[in-house]
């Protein structure tokens, strides 16, 4: 029971970092690609008109700062 909260815990600190970090990203698009991280580099790449390669580095950065606070 303790992990499940913690697990959920995680999981929406890491949500709320993404949607800090990419604020060009819709409630929708985030919806969209849901647990499909090649599809979130691309979003990303897409609405923040950076190459996929930038993208996924930010993304990766996002994800590394969600999980060490």
């Amino acid at each position: 029971m303790a992990d499940a909260i913690e697990n959920a815990v995680k999981t929406d600190l890491i949500k709320a970092v993404l949607r800090e970090k990419f604020d060009k990203l819709t409630p929708e698009d985030f919806a969209s690609v849901a647990g499909d991280r090649p599809g979130l580099i691309a979003k990303v790449a897409e609405k923040h008109g950076i190459s996929s390669e930038e993208a996924e580095k930010q993304v990766v950065e996002a994800f590394a700062s969600a999980t060490t606070k």
